[in-house]
């Protein structure tokens, strides 16, 4: 009786791997780390600006005035006031605005952390007449060296009418460079609301 070659192989094969199944090792269990969610760097686009953000955790829960300078007047603000107003808040002057943060954020405002974690997004919406979202900006703090001497911040902001623009904004940079807190402003005191 001739058995072909190949026959016989693969039955060797599978005679030796049932034989064999009793005593084989099994692997290691997997020690790495799990991977976190967000092992990407998040990319804000033209496309993603507007809605991105929806899932983090808002921190407003109405809609907050920024620099409300004008409103503890109880008169009609002077030309001065109102240009001293513009130069404290800059272009955030005269908004409402809901304020968002990614988890990394919100564990860092918890904590009441000086520093946030690589990854940390946090999002100003303006709100406008009849709670329509007139500009979203915000800011995503990036791995050392992206812009050490401002943190590491990266900035975008965006119009639902098209505009569009993110990286190392100097304007963006100007106002932030001032806060004592990781180049962020009031979130703190939101998070004991």
């Amino acid at each position: 009786m001739h058995i072909p070659f190949h026959r016989l192989a693969a039955s060797s094969l599978a005679l030796l791997a049932f034989v064999a199944a009793p005593f084989a090792v099994e692997p290691a269990p997997n020690t790495a780390p799990a991977p976190t969610p967000n092992t990407k760097p998040l990319v804000v686009t033209q496309e993603n600006a507007g809605t991105f953000y929806r899932e983090y955790q808002r921190l407003t829960k109405w809609p907050r005035l920024v620099a409300p300078l004008t409103v503890i007047f109880c008169r009609a603000a002077t030309k001065e006031e109102l240009d001293k107003e513009k130069a404290v808040a800059g272009p955030h002057s005269h908004a409402f605005v809901h304020l968002y943060a990614s988890p990394e954020a919100a564990q860092a405002i918890a904590a009441r952390s000086d520093q946030f974690p690589v990854g940390s997004v946090i999002v100003k919406e303006k709100i406008g007449e009849k709670n329509v979202v007139t500009d979203v900006g915000g800011m995503i703090k990036r791995a050392p060296g992206y812009d050490t001497a401002n943190g590491d911040w990266e900035f975008f902001f965006h119009t639902p009418g098209g505009e569009f623009t993110s990286g190392k904004m100097a304007n963006c940079i100007d106002c932030h460079n001032n806060s004592p807190h990781d180049h962020v402003f009031s979130v703190w005191k939101l998070s004991a609301r």
